[in-house]
């Protein structure tokens, strides 16, 4: 059987999963790099990789703030032009 319609369901929580998600990221990164400076023997791939991921998490938080900050503006001028028409 084939509908003539789509169904989309808004995902009202997905700011908290990432908040959470980038949380326990940034924990865990930061819990691994310090049980290897705690290790009497230091594995550079290792701590490269801590690094690594503490690097991915700040991006992937730097380009969640910027996507933020432009879509507030984008929304303040909406509503400026939708105040002007309307």
């Amino acid at each position: 059987m084939v509908y003539q319609y789509v169904v989309t369901l808004k995902n009202t929580s997905r700011k908290y999963i990432d908040t959470f998600s980038l949380l326990l990221l940034l924990i865990s990164a930061l819990l691994f790099l310090r049980e290897q400076y705690l290790s009497p023997n230091i594995k550079v791939p290792y701590l490269f990789g801590g690094f690594a991921i503490l690097a991915i998490a700040a991006w992937n938080f730097y380009l969640r703030k910027k996507k933020k900050k432009n879509s507030d503006a984008f929304d303040q001028h909406r509503n400026q032009n939708s105040f002007l028409t309307g």
